[in-house]
Formats: C-alpha cells, structure tokens, sequence
C-alpha cells in the first residue's frame, strides 16, 4: 500500500486535514495568511453562494507574548465587516482552532490588530469557509 507523506507542522497538518474535508465535502475555500506585524488582509471573495461556517487556527514561529487575529466577513467585500471569530494567543492555544457557524457572507479577510513578538519571527492564519 502506497504512503502518504505527513506535513512536517502543525500548522502544514492543519492545512492538509482542512484540504482532505474540502475534497470531500465538497465545500468552499481555504485561505492562509502570514503576519509580521499588526495589519488588516485583503477582501476575498468566498465564490457564488458564499460561506456560513468558517474554523480559524493560528501558529506562530518562535515565541510570542500575544496575538490577536480576527476572521472578518462581509456581504460585499467593502462595507459591513464583521468579526465573526477571534483566536488569542493568551485564550487559544497556539495551532488549536475555532469554530463559527450561522455567519452568511460573500467576502472574508484577516485582521491582526495585536502583535506583540517575544523573539518570534511570524504567526500564520488559516482559514476554512464553508457553505
């Protein structure tokens, strides 16, 4: 029987899991986002039909203090956004995840409004929105 090579970090595995159930659920996006300091990402468009279930998990590489990063929607990619989840460092293990169900949308983006490093060098988002 053929092997399957394994991610070699959490956050890679967490990626791979999420790919493995978009492939067969048929369902919508993965979106992933590196922050090296405080910012808001780009609108994305979820697709025709949008997404109502969305799962966050953040890594860091290295060790930080804190972070703060939001998974934000919106019904037209300009107005309205929303937060509609929150992973915390000093809340949410570091590579766990969050879940949100009910939350109708046609455009997601990150937001990191706090950073703060302790010698670390990034933290990566990973987002799943589904339908």
């Amino acid at each position: 029987m053929p092997r399957t090579a394994v991610p070699s970090t959490p956050l890679q595995q967490s990626a791979t899991a999420a790919q493995l159930l978009l492939a067969l659920a048929g369902l919508r996006q993965l979106f992933r986002q590196t922050f090296t300091g405080v910012a808001t990402g780009a609108a994305l468009a979820l697709g025709p039909g949008g997404a109502s279930r969305y799962a966050l998990s953040v890594a860091e590489t290295g060790s930080f203090t804190d972070w703060i990063v939001h998974a934000q929607v919106s019904p037209d990619g300009e107005n309205g956004w929303t937060t509609v989840l929150t992973h915390q460092k000093t809340v949410d293990l570091d590579d766990t995840t969050v879940f949100v169900v009910d939350k109708p949308a046609g455009y997601v983006r990150f937001d990191c409004p706090t950073y703060t490093p302790g010698g670390a060098t990034q933290i990566d988002a990973l987002l799943l929105a589904l339908n």
